[in-house]
C-alpha cells in the first residue's frame, strides 16, 4: 500500500511491516532508521484509547519511504511480495 501526497515533492510512503504490538513496531522502525532508512508508524488512534489486541484496529503498520522499500525489506530479511501491491483493503 502506498499513500499519496498532495504534492510532488513530498515523499509516497509504502507499508513495509504490520503487526498488533506497538511496542514490535517501534523497535522495527528504530531498526531501520538505524540503517538509514527512515520509517513511521502508524496505528488507529481508538486501538490506544481502547488497547485493543486484536482485529484490524490493533495493527501497527511501519511505513517507509516508496523509494527505499526494497533496502527496507531487505534490512528486516522480508522477500517481495510480488503477486500484487498488497493495498490496505486486501484480504488473506
Amino acid at each position: 500500500m502506498a499513500e499519496r501526497h498532495r504534492h510532488s515533492d513530498e515523499p509516497v510512503w509504502k507499508v513495509v511491516a504490520t503487526t498488533t504490538s506497538l511496542v514490535e513496531a517501534e523497535m522495527i522502525a528504530e531498526r531501520l532508521k538505524n540503517a538509514g532508512i527512515p520509517a513511521s508508524v502508524q496505528r488507529e488512534s481508538i486501538a490506544n484509547a481502547f488497547a485493543f489486541t486484536i482485529g484490524a484496529l490493533a495493527e501497527a503498520k511501519i511505513l517507509v519511504p516508496e523509494a527505499l522499500y526494497p533496502k527496507a525489506l531487505d534490512e528486516l530479511g522480508i522477500e517481495a511480495d510480488t503477486s500484487d501491491d498488497r493495498d490496505e483493503g486486501d484480504d488473506e
